[in-house]
């Protein structure tokens, strides 16, 4: 993905624009965009460093992709279809390129310091970056949950959250499709409630697949508001078709706020 970028930038920058363009209202705009070009440069490091053959071992790679479009809020198609918008306006593509130089720089830059700062942490580290799994229900569904039940089985869930401010909630779980099920798509939804009454919906499609396939979403709290619970849907579906499905290892996670190292 990073080598096509890094391609198509190449060829596109030997042209001009003689007016700045203004980004689709749908789409990220230039901070938005560097933000996240930065971070799939961050995921292409973590694969060359976890020595992944770009060949027979291609299958592991896509995940490292999915974790920063969830973090976006992207599909792959959107995401290409965005990049494809960006490089055919050479100029903002340069000036959005830029950015991500910048951000890079400072991320490496911050990285030193918190090493540095680590290094007299050493004992308290581990304890307080260790990822709490806030689930308190069933670990384990197979729908239909019995003969008698109807087609609309969503499993809806309540996490309370009591005080934890700030960090990042992943919720996840293994779907396994049965090969007689007629059910087209799925999908699992988050939704962030706040002590104001406002709410974040955010919600991941589940890949359907017979052998078991990750569902996930991550979500970071709002640091200015106080969160009270999780809820959702494990499962949310087309409640006019049959969904036969085993759901597996259900988990929310929840890690602290990188504040939380510096306390």
């Amino acid at each position: 993905m990073i080598r096509y970028l890094v391609l198509v930038l190449t060829t596109f920058l030997v042209l001009a624009c003689t007016t700045r363009p203004k980004v689709p209202r749908e789409f990220p705009n230039e901070k938005e965009m560097a933000e996240l070009l930065a971070d799939i440069y961050i995921a292409e490091g973590a694969i060359n460093n976890s020595g992944y053959y770009h060949g027979k071992s291609d299958v592991k790679i896509p995940g490292y992709y999915r974790f920063v479009l969830d973090k976006h809020s992207l599909t792959k198609q959107e995401f290409d279809t965005i990049v494809s918008w960006y490089t055919a306006h050479p100029q903002l593509f340069k000036e959005v390129y830029d950015d991500v130089i910048s951000i890079l720089s400072e991320q490496e830059a911050q990285l030193a310091s918190d090493l540095s700062k680590m290094d007299d942490e050493v004992e308290m580290i581990p304890e307080l970056a260790k990822e709490k799994d806030l689930w308190n229900g069933r670990r384990y569904y197979k729908l239909p949950l019995s003969e008698k039940d109807s087609m609309d089985i969503r499993i809806p869930f309540t996490i309370a959250i009591d005080s934890l401010e700030g960090g990042m909630y992943s919720i996840q779980a293994n779907y396994k499709f049965k090969k007689e099920d007629v059910l087209e798509e799925a999908k699992l939804r988050m939704i962030a409630c706040y002590a104001d009454s406002t709410r974040d919906t955010i919600d991941s499609k589940i890949n359907k697949s017979f052998k078991g396939a990750i569902g996930s979403k991550s979500y970071n709290a709002k640091v200015d508001k106080k969160l009270v619970s999780i809820e959702g849907l494990l499962f949310d579906h087309d409640t006019s078709k049959v969904a036969e499905v085993e759901i597996r290892s259900v988990k929310l996670n929840y890690l602290p706020p990188m504040e939380a190292f510096n306390k």
